[in-house]
């Protein structure tokens, strides 16, 4: 799968959804369209459950709204961890390269690590971890 950040158009979700309709294995859309099967899959899911609603009430909408944006954002997830583990496998560490390369390869590494750590940060911010339970003792 391609590590490239993936944007659904609206031909793309046409292709999709017509392909799909016609029976087409989500690995072959995914192939026609230039994503893996897991991203095709989340958005033709979003696209059914947005389709599904009969007469969109406003909490409606907001409901497909937020399916929407979900399954974009587990689609850069997906996409994130494929990338990292692209870099990891290359051993950038053993690159031959000049000086000048080198010191723009840390550089950019430490400032998407510095993005990252903001994103993670305030992930956990807005849902913090469950405070641990004291150990109980048998009386």
């Amino acid at each position: 799968m391609s590590a490239r950040r993936f944007h659904w158009t609206p031909e793309l979700s046409d292709t999709a959804r017509r392909m799909r309709d016609n029976g087409a294995p989500l690995r072959d859309i995914g192939r026609a369209v230039g994503t893996g099967k897991d991203v095709v899959a989340r958005h033709l899911a979003a696209l059914s459950q947005a389709a599904d609603q009969p007469e969109e009430t406003p909490t409606e909408t907001l409901r497909a709204r937020v399916a929407a944006r979900n399954a974009v954002a587990y689609d850069a997830l997906d996409q994130l961890r494929d990338a990292v583990s692209l870099v990891e496998q290359q051993r950038l560490a053993h690159l031959v390269c000049g000086e000048t390369r080198a010191r723009q390869i840390e550089t950019d590494i430490r400032a998407h690590a510095d993005t990252l750590l903001r994103i993670a940060n305030a992930f956990t911010e807005y849902y913090p971890a469950p405070a641990p339970r004291p150990a109980t003792h048998p009386a």
